[in-house]
């Protein structure tokens, strides 16, 4: 088994984690404003290395957030 935090407000959950993903993004990529909007680019402007973030707080951490999401 295992734990999950409680989610008290979904919808400030969701606008959080959109802010702090928004900021993890690398400066070319741009995303919608508000998660769940339709946004297709099909190109990739420059490198994903802003996004390797291993340790503690790294990538493992986005994983974990949208399980809890989930």
């Amino acid at each position: 088994m295992y734990w999950l935090p409680p989610i008290r407000d979904l919808n400030k959950f969701c606008a959080e984690f959109w802010a702090w993903w928004s900021t993890l993004q690398p400066k070319w990529r741009v995303l919608p404003l508000q998660p769940g909007t339709l946004h297709t680019i099909h190109e990739v402007a420059g490198d994903w290395t802003t996004l390797d973030k291993p340790g503690l707080n790294g990538f493992l951490s986005i994983l974990a957030a949208l399980k809890w999401w989930g």
